[in-house]
């Protein structure tokens, strides 16, 4: 006989491949496959011809496939002597399951189930994601208690149905998952194969896997792995294969695991027992496109690791939302308190449709009690209501920072051109929280994809609703809560003496961390450090509680080290510098980098030379240990050493005939250092005579130097 395949895309299409997918008894003898060119809101026609068998059930499924996008035409036949009957859809509901036995009669069924089978009750998931499907199902079944509500978001009830019921249901058709296995379950090699409600089990490429060719380190290495389990037996075999209890599935629901990391060794090992596993990313790496032949784009910011529960940030998603960045965190992974939070939230849609309709949620939450000061959603200026021209709204639940607040982003859109456009990839929500205040230090903060108020479920629709997609989300992100402050960094002074200009670090310097505050209260010292042989320190954490927000942080850099001290004068102050004031700081760890301005920077040098000489002193074996000298670093002053004031004073005047002022000059600084040696051990050579040991102090320090000098 000849039976008409007829069809129309609903969006923007060109061609199409058309697919015989399955046949179920049939006898068919045209082509397997073909293309079609299309023109939304035409019908293309196609005749297809087989042989139905007589007193039998036959069928036929269809795929016609657009891009990405395809959708599934099914029908079967019964006939019964002279009669055949003719329905649209599959006899067993669900795509890619094992053919029907062939019966005699015009009920499939009634031959291998006896009536007592088919009043037994099971126990089960009902995919009821939209109001049509609904009302389906409670035609068949009667009203539905809202009590067995499963999974809000994707639509999921659980209940007990009978098996009768449960055929009727796979002929709307329903999708269902049994909770258990069933006893015809077809992968226990049971005979009677009666009808099997399930999730479409697809074979991903990379995980048929030669294994005669892989090595013991190819073996070894761990893969992410997404599982689709079917009972508690299967549970049971993964868990003593991996030798450690799944997680109850919480981003994939239902029986769906998530492992982050299994070696491909046990997930061979999963496979063969016919249980249904993936690796959560196409192809094997070894099997891949090599790194050097794909462009090297430099990735965003928001990619580092987002905190103790959070490991990293995937900007653009390659499906559905992903959390973009945090505006307000100056540490990853750490929300300060006293500030704003925002969270800005991407959109992709990777289809090649528009999506006319959508309704997705978000929730904070703490695990520990933490609250967040306040809440509110909103969206990036896209044109939303041109978009979805016959609705969209925000909706806010709770919304008062404390236990859980949800926001819930619902639009709908009756052009099948309107709604979410194909592609779409952009910094598209945000939701603000705080200020978070100080009593929830070290607590916890969650982002999250929700369910909201009675009917928001998470899923996008097109074609006029009749079909649903179900976007990715690749949370939860969870951040530690922070009321301290920390900065870390490095020192450096400007050395203008050639042949090597450059920025050399401030050795053993004294680095004070001050908070500015407003008159009449005096400036508060918070920490003070120095800096180890590069330069670097680290200062806090301290508390980050103000007056009024956080911490307005200066620093003051001091050239003094254990082996002296700077000054402008014999009873000056020294000869310090000061940062300017970084105002109401979020709390959080801060990295700098801090360099003295070059009329500044000879203070740190002399410093700096003074501690190496005192160091090449300690490099001799003698046992004794200088006292900190003073170093008066003054404008035409003269250089010399003065014992009665244990001071060096330096010139730091620059002179005609010089190149560059004592200042700069390590020979020098070192030979008046000599006079500190000489006079701490007896024999001292007067001010401003002929310096009867001179040549020995300059030879020996020299001559000691840990680190050669330039000069």
């Amino acid at each position: 006989m000849s039976f008409e395949l007829s069809f129309t895309p609903i969006y923007k299409c060109d061609e199409v491949t058309v697919s015989i997918r399955k046949l179920l008894n049939l006898q068919y003898t045209g082509e397997r496959e073909w293309t079609e060119h299309v023109e939304a809101g035409k019908w293309n026609r196609s005749i297809l011809n087989a042989s139905i068998p007589a007193n039998d059930t036959s069928g036929i499924e269809v795929i016609i496939k657009c891009g990405r996008i395809s959708t599934i035409a099914a029908c079967y036949f019964v006939t019964t002597g002279d009669t055949l009957e003719f329905h649209r859809g599959n006899p067993r509901g669900y795509i890619g399951v094992p053919p029907p036995p062939s019966s005699n009669t015009n009920d499939p069924f009634k031959d291998t189930l006896t009536e007592e089978q088919l009043q037994t009750e099971y126990e089960v998931i009902l995919n009821l994601h939209n109001p049509t499907l609904l009302e389906a199902a409670e035609r068949i079944l009667g009203s539905i208690p809202d009590t067995s509500l499963y999974d809000s978001r994707r639509g999921y009830y659980k209940l007990n149905v009978s098996l009768e019921n449960l055929i009727r249901l796979s002929e709307i058709p329903v999708g269902f998952e049994y909770t258990s296995s069933p006893p015809w379950d077809h992968r226990n090699h049971n005979p009677n194969v009666g009808i099997t409600g399930s999730k479409s089990r697809h074979t991903q490429k990379g995980d048929e896997i030669d294994t005669d060719t892989l090595t013991e380190d190819q073996l070894r290495q761990e893969h992410e792995v997404i599982l689709f389990l079917r009972d508690s037996t299967e549970r049971e075999i993964v868990e003593q294969i991996i030798d450690s209890k799944l997680d109850s599935p919480k981003r994939f629901g239902l029986m769906r695991f998530y492992i982050k990391r299994m070696n491909l060794e046990k997930f061979i090992e999963i496979k063969r027992h016919n249980i249904d596993a993936h690796l959560l990313k196409p192809g094997l790496p070894w099997d891949r496109v090599p790194n050097d032949s794909v462009p090297d784009f430099k990735r965003r910011d928001s990619s580092e690791g987002q905190g103790v529960l959070d490991t990293e940030f995937n900007p653009n998603s390659l499906d559905g939302f992903s959390l973009e960045y945090v505006d307000g965190m100056t540490t990853p992974g750490i929300l300060p308190t006293n500030q704003t939070i925002i969270f800005y939230i991407n959109i992709y849609n990777p289809t090649g449709i528009n999506m006319q309709g959508i309704t997705n949620g978000f929730r904070i939450y703490s695990p520990d009690g933490a609250q967040w000061g306040s809440f509110a959603a909103d969206t990036m200026n896209f044109g939303w209501r041109d978009m979805f021209d016959s609705y969209y709204s925000i909706y806010e639940y709770s919304a008062d920072g404390i236990g859980a607040d949800t926001a819930g982003f619902t639009g709908i859109s009756m052009d099948t051109l309107g709604g979410l456009p194909p592609y779409f990839d952009e910094v598209a929500y945000k939701i603000t929280i705080g200020p978070i205040d100080d009593l929830y230090d070290g607590k916890i903060i969650c982002l999250d994809s929700s369910f909201y108020g009675l009917s928001g479920y998470w899923s996008w629709a097109y074609d006029g609703g009749y079909h649903i997609y179900y976007p990715d989300w690749d949370g939860p992100h969870c951040f530690t809560i922070e009321s301290d402050i920390t900065f870390s960094g490095y020192l450096y002074y400007m050395d203008p003496v050639p042949p090597d200009t450059n920025q050399m670090p401030m050795r053993s310097i004294k680095i004070e961390m001050w908070d500015d505050d407003p008159s009449p209260f005096p400036n508060e010292l918070l920490e003070n450090t120095v800096t180890d042989d590069n330069g670097y320190f680290i200062l806090g954490p301290v508390e980050n509680n103000d007056i009024s927000g956080g911490q307005d942080v200066f620093f003051r850099i001091y050239p003094e080290t254990e082996a002296g001290y700077v000054t402008g004068s014999y009873n000056g102050d020294s000869r310090r510098i000061q940062t300017d004031v970084l105002n109401d700081l979020p709390s959080g760890e801060y990295d700098t980098v801090i360099v003295a301005p070059l009329d500044s920077s000879g203070s740190f040098f002399v410093a700096n030379a003074i501690l190496e000489a005192y160091e090449n002193w300690w490099n001799l074996p003698v046992y004794y240990v200088p006292d900190c000298v003073q170093v008066v670093l003054a404008d035409g002053a003269g250089t010399y050493w003065v014992h009665a004031e244990h001071a060096i004073h330096i010139d730091s005047r620059d002179y005609a005939n010089r190149a560059y002022p004592d200042t700069w000059d390590r020979d020098v600084i070192f030979h008046e250092y000599g006079h500190v040696i000489e006079y701490d051990l007896g024999f001292f050579d007067a001010t401003g005579g002929g310096d009867n040991i001179g040549e020995f102090k300059y030879t020996w320090l020299q001559s000691h130097r840990s680190v050669t000098s330039k000069r």
